[in-house]
């Protein structure tokens, strides 16, 4: 290669490194410039969201929006779905036992060969004579009854000439029961399971307020499809699976996911972070009060009337006051400063979608609702020691897999009643009164038993000590301030010294075991109890153990925050993954394992899912022995005398 070659390709190389340079600069200009308009358009959105916010004040109190709006609305709507439950286990039997044991039908002989009601009978003479029968069948003004096929036979069920009974002992009415109960149950969950991301973002885009109403919407058509089965069971297509669509509907809504969502969205876009907690539990004890007072008012419509029907009517009613109420008196809570925001933000991120991968974008769109799965994966140890090789914590699953497993013992509510109809005799009015003792049962120890315990056997704060020689102390910062005006620079910087919680992730693990205990002791009382009385108490001891998911979720926080003390401000994706393991294992999992043990060993050993359970609660006790709460918080912050945070935080590493 001759020298003029050579330098002309040096030349080319640099003309070619300076494009590159020059492109490299455009894309940070370009990237740089982007960011500087999100973050202005950001700062606008905040402050149109704080105009529009500020202007609720201005508004009549019936358009303003508030907190107290959807616990209203959400004590309706807990009204109606603890209303349902006892009826809608009867009604699953009524039918199952319709259609595989009717012998147990009252006035069967008539029934079955299907003569025709008063309103479809036939003038005697518009089929000419009619021969006299054996049994002196006689005709009335020229009506007579006539006999038809089973295939052409159009009257409706009626649910009071079943001997309920009977039905409730049968072991093959009980395992079809439990097998509609697992079927409608799990198809629920796993339509809503998908839906309810899709329908949270859209009430970014939309406002709460229509999904809502849609989610109300889908739970109106399952009940009306109910209905109509209980009509016309034997006519319809696929006789009581034909309740099939009204789940499909439903869990296409979204479902009682989909609602519990907008609800918690609702009360975060009218509370700030002072009042927030506050509100949520006020929204939770008035779900207890539902729980409390549904069951009893469909206890009595069921005694007065003596049908489930006309429960199920009630809780039809109570469902469209809720949803009327959504869609035209229930202010919307987004702004649309938030709104704009939302629908910005999904189209940055799908703005560089590469299109053309269908089958990838698929996956993604059907495993889009376990990607919050992925913050529960074990992380490397941040307080190991620094000259070993630090291993995995495997912590935050042990507590979600924990978490789940309790979780899925709700599963097992609706087989208790069946449970209980079959060995007590219970009638649908006994079980609805067992629910509402239940939830008061409830109610009291997480009101009012839970914050006691809390309070007077949680480890106080502890105060870090200034020297080596300086033991730690339980730290009053109120009580100094109160005795002394003019402290001494000494006890100034005693007083700012950092407070830390003394083993509260510790003692928040002890109650979840605990509580896990009280859990097996129930299921160990349910599964021997020989009295109705006895299995109303043990069930009382498994309300107990509801201490569990705040104590839980609590400690999963404190283990997160340990874990990753980088991303302690995102603990939205933790609650988020919690949100899907609770879908996962109470909406699916759950019932369909529970339902199916019981459904197949009814007729022989009909405790078994409640052995079943028992054995769920071991699993739950054994993940949680491989549970390391961390001793004391990563990110305690000094308190100095006049209360304020300051902004640099002391961190502590762990002790064992």
């Amino acid at each position: 290669m001759t020298p003029f070659r050579r330098a002309g390709g040096r030349a080319e190389d640099s003309v070619h490194n300076r494009e590159e340079h020059s492109n490299s600069l455009q894309e940070q200009n370009t990237l740089l410039s982007s960011d500087q308009e999100e973050s202005r358009l950001s700062a606008e959105e905040d402050e149109e969201h704080a105009l529009e916010v500020s202007s609720w004040k201005n508004l009549p109190w019936w358009k303003r929006p508030s907190p107290h709006w959807i616990i209203l609305v959400g004590a309706i709507r807990g009204v109606a779905n603890f209303a349902a439950m006892a009826p809608a286990v009867a009604l699953f039997t009524d039918l199952a036992c319709h259609v595989h044991k009717p012998e147990y039908v009252i006035n069967h002989a008539q029934h079955s060969a299907s003569f025709l009601s008063a309103d479809t009978l036939v003038k005697a003479s518009t089929i000419g004579p009619i021969p006299q029968t054996s049994d002196g069948d006689k005709t009335v003004d020229g009506i007579v009854s006539v006999y038809l096929p089973d295939s052409l036979y159009t009257a409706s069920l009626d649910l009071t000439q079943i001997d309920e009974e009977k039905c409730a002992s049968d072991p093959v009415v009980q395992a079809a029961a439990a097998k509609i109960l697992a079927v409608v149950s799990t198809t629920v969950g796993i339509l809503s399971c998908l839906t309810t991301g899709w329908w949270g973002s859209m009430s970014d885009f939309y406002g709460r307020r229509i999904v809502l109403f849609v989610s109300a919407l889908g739970v109106l058509m399952a009940i009306l499809v109910q209905i109509l089965t209980a009509w016309y069971v034997d006519i319809l297509p696929g006789g009581y699976w034909f309740m099939l669509l009204g789940c499909v509907l439903d869990g296409l809504c979204g479902s009682l996911s989909t609602s519990v969502a907008m609800n918690q969205s609702y009360l975060a876009d009218t509370t700030n972070s002072s009042t927030r907690s506050r509100y949520f539990s006020l929204s939770l004890g008035f779900l207890f009060v539902g729980e409390a007072i549904g069951p009893v008012l469909a206890g009595l419509l069921i005694r007065t009337t003596g049908t489930v029907l006309s429960a199920i009517y009630f809780v039809f009613i109570l469902q469209g006051i809720f949803a009327m109420i959504t869609l035209l008196i229930l202010p919307e809570s987004l702004t649309r400063a938030r709104a704009r925001g939302a629908r910005r933000q999904w189209r940055k991120e799908n703005m560089n979608k590469v299109h053309g991968g269908g089958t990838l974008d698929v996956r993604k769109g059907t495993s889009a609702f376990l990607s919050p799965l992925l913050v529960l994966l074990p992380e490397r140890a941040s307080d190991a020691n620094p000259l070993e090789r630090k291993g995995r914590d495997w912590s935050l699953l042990c507590i979600a897999i924990a978490y789940g497993l309790f979780e899925s013992l709700i599963g097992t509510s609706a087989y208790k009643l069946q449970y209980a109809a079959a060995q007590f005799k219970w009638t649908p009015v006994t079980t609805s009164y067992f629910i509402s003792i239940n939830g008061v049962s409830r109610a009291i120890f997480l009101a009012v038993i839970l914050p006691v315990i809390i309070k007077y056997l949680q480890p106080a704060p502890i105060q870090l000590s200034s020297t080596p020689d300086e033991s730690l102390r339980g730290a009053d910062l109120s009580a100094s301030r109160g005795t002394r005006s003019h402290p001494s620079s000494a006890q100034v910087n005693a007083t700012e010294r950092p407070l830390l919680p003394s083993n509260t992730s510790a003692f928040d693990l002890k109650v979840a075991r605990v509580s896990m205990g009280l859990e097996g002791l129930s299921f160990v009382g349910l599964a021997v109890a020989g009295t109705g009385t006895l299995f109303t108490l043990a069930n009382m001891v498994d309300s107990l153990g509801t201490g569990i998911a705040p104590s839980l979720e609590s400690l999963a926080l404190a283990v997160y925050s340990h874990q990753r003390p980088q991303n302690k401000s995102e603990v939205g994706k933790l609650f988020g993954a919690f949100s899907v393991v609770r879908v996962l294992s109470f909406g699916i999992c759950g019932p369909a394992l529970f339902g199916f043990v019981y459904a197949n060993t009814v007729a022989f050993f009909p405790q078994a899912f409640l052995i079943a359970a028992l054995c769920a609660t071991w699993l739950a006790l054994f993940v949680l022995a491989f549970v390391r709460a961390p001793s004391e918080s990563t990110g305690s912050r000094v308190l100095p005398e006049d209360g304020n945070e300051e902004s640099q935080p002391v961190v502590v590493g762990s002790r064992e």
